[in-house]
């Protein structure tokens, strides 16, 4: 057994680099209901034959000089009748086809530098993939971005699909130390443990460079004796390390390191240590941190980086009442006292007495504000007040409003939504439907990528329509969850056929709805459900992790099994509302069976671990699944505009309450994606 404190606090490291690396990006949530209004588009009608699921992708982002690129067209039918498509795709004029490399049946047109496939058969439920293979036809001096589209056509569709990559220069003929990079061998310590410095000087450059490094020893840090390697030397009085013209050869790197101890601190203490490189006249610097810790008991904290704002309605007309919804969520471990100030917009006029929860309107400055709001750990607290319009607008007019949250203790932030104010009453239906609730399959533990999503969602006139996307871990260059495949809108069914990217780990699945006048749900908790898919014979890379999350109840009794087949994976396992150390680990030697068993003492989302002690293969068992979905409401129907309504479970809502996804600062929904259009959705990776 590996019992050493070193090798228990792996995940610590992680978290650490994670949680300063996102913590500034939940302020992204400002612009988010700005950008979902405005980026509805049309919703079409629903053929026999749907690509609307088709996809364009490339087998790498970046195009070096010498490289080889393979765009693949992935057409995926989910309609009722098979598809005929016609494909054309024309090469970007800064590539050049490779020859011979063009499958399933297309055509190159060198006088229109195209490849068409035509007459390709989708059948219903099926996927077919096209592909070929480019290389770079011209040296760029700078990056450059090059987008390739494909046109999909058939009988009743007519899509693109794009996918781009960054040409890159080729390397100059000169030095260049610039992806040199500092690291450190461990990310959290206990005072007086020992932690190495290494700062790695890379030259992409084409000749040999030298570099003069200074690094200056953090105060909360102790520099050991003799330590420094590669000729460094350390002046006492100064505590700074010196490296003196080192050579670095042409395509080469040199590693420099030296080794500190964590001195006693009474709190949690990040530590910066930062080297300076000088080589031909360039100055830069390369910085790692670190966290110095006291004991196994975090501070108390409050955590509102998931609150949002939401109005009732996205269109305002003259004598129209709308209500301004402040929703504030505490995903922390300790009680949040809050003061939220609200002006309300100059086109707009309070509504007497409509505040909630004790708020105050001042007439004079028009502003809102309420004193003292105590929001406890794990739970939320919702602020309201009506407005109408004030003002005879001509043309249609945008209105933002804006409220700011400020924490005792803790700092402030601002929540804003977004309405459109029209000069007469909108000859449409405006008030947007609601999504109560979606789960995936029936429990979180998932053997096949197979599911069936289980979507709840009213309108005050029917939900007609239905936008899903599903994001997944990425781990490099940093941990963070991508949106990897989207439906578009597509009628909205309460029970659907889904099958996740066969990739093990935890997935997220998010839906929104929308009604016939194209009003679009608010993005909210109960529009997401994530589940976790065990598949055998997974990979983990060297010092990497695979992250799991089940729902349970509290008594219940679970084991989870870790068998490695090649290499040492380990695993670990924290409890809801457990923020630093684990509560449950396993760290057999190489390739022995790893078991945790417990019972749950409390109920909430429980975070499952497995980590790459060295590069490894294993089977992971996690028994019971979790995540019980409840049963049928007695009043349940099958119209298909009036969903099935599950009886209320705690996960929906609850699961984004959970230090696992939030501590870091980061709420998943702070900066959720527009339901049109290709993005990247940024959530975090289990913070403790």
């Amino acid at each position: 057994m590996r019992a050493s404190p070193t090798s228990q606090r792996f995940l610590i490291l992680l978290i650490a680099l994670i949680a300063i690396g996102v913590i500034g990006l939940a302020s992204s949530h400002n612009a988010f209901a700005a950008k979902l209004d405005q980026s509805i588009g049309q919703v079409p009608n629903l053929p026999d034959s749907n690509l609307s699921m088709s996809y364009k992708a490339a087998s790498r982002n970046v195009l070096a000089p010498g490289e080889v690129l393979t765009y693949t067209i992935h057409l995926h039918n989910s309609g009722t009748g098979d598809a005929v498509a016609s494909v054309n795709d024309p090469v970007p004029g800064a590539m050049t086809l490779i020859p011979d490399s063009i499958a399933g049946g297309g055509v190159y047109d060198a006088g229109t530098n195209a490849i068409a496939w035509h007459a390709v058969t989708v059948t219903t439920g099926s996927d077919v993939s096209l592909s070929f293979a480019v290389t770079a036809t011209m040296n760029v001096t700078m990056p450059m971005h090059v987008t390739n589209t494909a046109t999909i056509s058939t009988a009743n569709q007519l899509l693109d699909r794009s996918a781009t990559v960054t040409l890159m220069p080729p390397p100059p003929p000169q030095s260049s130390l610039y992806p040199s990079y500092k690291s450190a061998s461990e990310h959290v310590l206990l005072s007086g443990e020992a932690v190495t410095y290494t700062i790695k000087l890379i030259n992409v450059g084409a000749i040999s460079a030298t570099a003069n490094v200074s690094d200056p020893v953090p105060t909360a840090m102790d520099y050991v004796p003799g330590s420094a390697t590669g000729g460094g030397a350390y002046d006492p009085g100064t505590r700074t390390l010196t490296w003196s013209n080192v050579t670095v050869p042409a395509n080469g790197h040199v590693a420099l390191s030296f080794v500190t101890t964590a001195t006693v601190v009474t709190s949690p203490t990040f530590v910066i240590n930062t080297a300076t490189i000088t080589s031909d006249n360039v100055t830069f610097q390369r910085s790692v941190p670190v966290v110095i810790v006291p004991h196994l008991v975090p501070l108390p904290h409050p955590n509102l980086a998931g609150s949002y704002k939401m109005a009732s309605q996205r269109l305002l007309a003259p004598d129209d009442v709308l209500t301004y919804t402040i929703r504030l969520i505490n995903s922390g471990n300790d009680d949040a006292l809050v003061d939220v100030t609200d002006p309300v917009p100059t086109p707009m006029s309070y509504v007497t007495g409509s505040a909630n929860e004790g708020g105050v309107y001042d007439p004079g400055t028009k502003i809102l504000t309420w004193n003292a709001i105590t929001v406890p750990a794990a739970s939320n607290v919702s602020l309201s007040f009506a407005v109408t319009s004030t003002v005879n607008v001509t043309r249609p007019m945008p209105v933002m409003n804006t409220a700011t949250i400020s924490v005792t203790g803790d700092g402030s932030f601002r929540r804003s939504a977004f309405v459109l104010l029209l000069p007469v009453p909108p000859n449409t239906d405006v008030i947007p439907p609601v999504v109560h609730s979606l789960t995936i399959d029936d429990q979180d533990v998932l053997t096949n990528p197979t599911v069936t999503l289980h979507i709840s969602a009213t309108d005050n006139v029917g939900v007609q329509w239905m936008n899903l996307h599903e994001w997944e871990l990425t781990t490099r260059p940093l941990p963070h969850w991508s949106m990897v495949r989207s439906t578009g809108w597509i009628t909205y069914q309460p029970e659907f056929q889904w099958t996740l990217l066969p990739d093990s780990g935890t997935h997220f699945m998010g839906v929104w709805v929308a009604d016939a006048a194209h009003n679009v749900s608010h993005t909210d908790r109960r529009a997401i459900d994530f589940a976790s898919l065990l598949l055998p014979n997974e990979t983990v890379p060297l010092h990497r992790v695979v992250p799991y999350l089940v729902y349970y109840d509290a008594g219940v009794n679970v084991t989870a099994t870790l068998t490695p087949t090649s290499g040492d994976a380990d695993l670990y396992v924290w409890y809801p509302h457990s923020f630093f150390w684990p509560d449950q680990r396993s760290t057999s030697p190489v390739t022995m069976t790893d078991v945790v068993t417990f019972t749950t003492p409390r109920a909430g989302v429980y975070l499952f671990i497995v980590y790459g002690h060295t590069a490894a293969t294993y089977d992971l068992s996690i028994e019971p699944g979790g995540g019980p979905r409840v049963g049928l409401s007695p009043d349940a129907t099958p119209d298909a505009n009036t969903p099935i309504v599950y009886a209320p479970t705690p996960k929906p809502d609850e699961l984004l309450l959970e230090p696992v996804l939030s501590q870091s600062g980061v709420d998943p929904l702070a900066d959720p994606s527009a339901p049109t259009g290709f993005y990247d959705i940024y959530l975090p990776i289990a913070v403790r």
